[in-house]
């Protein structure tokens, strides 16, 4: 499966621990419990991780422009994390053709 942070991740390996990795799959996990984010039908984050990468998943509220769509994002976590934030890239661009608003670019 594609992985927008590939190579990066692939040079990352060799520094990063497996502790460093399991730390940011637990952080994930107590955040996304921990947040009140809205759990509906409509509107739903789904996220998924192993050791080396992570994909989030969002499905768009009813009754806005996302509506029934599906948001895939590839996100990395630099070794400097958290002092350096994460990179996320937008995956759901039909092939870079489609841009859905000025914060989310066809190109990612």
């Amino acid at each position: 499966i594609k992985y927008h942070y590939e190579d990066i991740v692939r040079d990352a390996l060799a520094i990063n621990s497996m502790q460093q990795i399991k730390r940011l799959a637990q952080e994930q996990i107590t955040i996304t419990i921990s947040i009140s984010l809205p759990l509906s039908y409509s509107s739903t984050i789904f996220v998924r991780s192993d050791e080396n990468r992570m994909e989030i998943l969002i499905t768009g509220p009813d009754r806005t422009p996302y509506s029934n769509g599906c948001f895939i994002f590839d996100v990395y976590f630099p070794n400097e994390y958290p002092t350096t934030p994460s990179s996320i890239n937008l995956e759901t661009t039909g092939n870079h053709t489609a841009r859905f608003n000025p914060n989310l670019y066809n190109d990612g």
